[in-house]
């Protein structure tokens, strides 16, 4: 199937309502708009609705208690010349972003069979603003391939306007190029790895630095061979399609430091010599995710001139079996001399990563790393769906970021990097080996550890995001498809960092 020329032909329906939809402020009900009112209780309703008279409040609450809500789903009324969706509230103790998000989510899809042009967000307590992030996240659908009869029988009336009961025309429109930022994240993440290879992933993020005035550069398999990057080639060796690294730089308040954002793209992971079992391996286009959350955090921070300067590196590859894939075994040398013996051709990711943080290092001497991928299946044995590891060099660094997923409301939770666990990746043969010995069941610290060898001592911290990527069980994230989990921590780390 041909592919879109234009990065914007190539975004889902969503992505370009949002960017035309109006955002205003409104200081009352809105006649004929459908008004989005959290509620909590059972058999009881408690409208958490600040926003509304309280006459209204009362009648909506009536109501309600008539129809004998349960607060198992979303319902729509009609009072004074208005509609109301009354959104039960999620009952998870989870943080208040998250529960926001998850309330926009849960609207989005109590709207999907009606047809309105204005909608308001009566969120009570909540932030409206994170509201309308889990809404355009709702409102966001993988269409990719369907003929146009599907995409009709699944086209869904959007709104014209969108009306905050607070907030300013800054806030709506920070929010509305956040929400871009994640529909760019989630569309490279949806893509079926025939439209998104390594060398259109290169073509998509350079027509988005190009107008978005970000700083790019693509190095293509010639470029990284003269830079002595065996290990990240060495995985793209069963591959015809060119591997790339992309680098995209942000100017910031003050140049002479730099934060550094390293994302893992394996556009699709078939396993290379070692190959995947089929159950499930199509979900290996979602192995590019860490990249993909790092394009679209750069196209967020190309309007926001962070404190620092950032620079965001995509290492975009295919991992493929094939008469010229690396075979387990093989030595290779990453870009800092170190030799690495391939085990496992399966553990690619870090072998990916080890020359593009040796790049980083040499080329930005960056004051903090923040890579993101997703690395290995046995974080989903510690933290499942619901959260993604953090490992790091320097405590300090890790704390900073741990406080930006808990004030975005992405969880969280540090691993610890033992140096006993360190040995295990030592090598016979080589410097290291890229997976332990099959008696050590640490897989997603020892990838950490295997890691840490090449950030050269710079505070580093890891973001292990198999679990959260896409099909997520969090709080606040689509369940179905790409999550662009990491997206807002890497945003809030770089936007804090002084």
């Amino acid at each position: 199937m041909a592919m879109n020329n234009s990065w914007r032909e190539f975004m889902t329906r969503a992505f370009h309502w949002l960017e035309k939809v109006d955002l205003k402020l409104t200081d009352g009900l809105v006649n004929n708009a459908v008004h989005i009112v959290p509620a909590s209780g059972y058999g009881t309703p408690q409208l958490d609705g600040k926003d509304l008279p309280e006459a209204v409040r009362n009648k909506l609450n009536d109501s309600l208690q008539a129809s004998g809500w349960r607060g198992r789903s979303p319902t729509l009324l009609s009072e004074e010349q208005c509609y109301f969706l009354i959104v039960p509230t999620t009952q998870f103790a989870t943080s208040d972003k998250q529960k926001a998000r998850q309330l926009g989510l849960d609207a989005a899809k109590g709207l999907i069979d009606y047809k309105f042009e204005q909608l308001v967000i009566c969120s009570g307590t909540l932030s409206r603003l994170d509201v309308f992030d889990g809404l355009a996240m709702g409102f966001y659908a993988m269409n990719f391939n369907l003929t146009p009869a599907g995409k009709e029988r699944k086209k869904r009336v959007l709104p014209d306007k969108v009306c905050f009961t607070s907030g300013s025309e800054q806030d709506f429109e920070r929010s509305r190029r956040l929400a871009r930022s994640v529909m760019i994240t989630r569309t490279f993440q949806d893509a079926p790895p025939n439209w998104l290879n390594s060398e259109k992933f290169a073509e998509l993020s350079q027509g988005i630095a190009e107008d978005l005035g970000i700083r790019f550069r693509a190095l293509g398999r010639a470029e990284m061979q003269e830079l002595g990057m065996g290990s990240f080639l060495c995985v793209a060796q069963g591959s015809k399609v060119d591997p790339k690294l992309i680098v995209m730089e942000v100017d910031g308040q003050d140049n002479s430091r730099t934060v550094a954002l390293v994302g893992k793209g394996i556009t699709f992971d078939s396993g290379g010599i070692s190959i995947k079992p089929g159950s499930g391996m199509a979900d290996m286009k979602y192995d590019m995710s860490g990249a993909g959350a790092v394009i679209g955090a750069m196209t967020f921070l190309a309007d926001e001139r962070p404190p620092v300067r950032v620079v965001g590196l995509a290492g975009a590859v295919e991992n493929m079996p094939s008469g010229e894939a690396v075979r387990p075994s093989d030595i290779v040398t990453a870009m800092d001399g170190t030799s690495i013996e391939v085990l496992n051709t399966d553990a690619e990711g870090r072998l990916v990563l080890a020359d593009m943080l040796c790049y980083a290092v040499k080329n930005y001497d960056p004051s903090l790393i923040v890579d993101a991928a997703t690395l290995t299946g046995a974080v989903l044995y510690a933290l499942g769906h619901c959260g993604a590891g953090l490992m790091s060099n320097d405590d300090q660094a890790a704390q900073r970021v741990l406080d930006c997923s808990a004030a975005v409301g992405e969880p969280l939770w540090r691993l610890p990097i033992w140096p006993e666990l360190g040995k295990e990746m030592e090598g016979i043969h080589a410097d290291l080996q890229n997976i332990p010995s099959p008696k050590v069941k640490a897989g997603t610290t020892t990838a950490a550890c295997f890691l840490e060898r090449f950030v050269a001592g710079k505070p580093w911290v890891h973001l292990d995001i198999a679990g959260t990527a896409w099909d997520c069980m969090a709080t606040g994230y689509p369940k179905r498809g790409g999550c662009a989990f990491a997206l807002r921590t890497m945003i809030e780390t770089c936007l804090s960092f002084r």
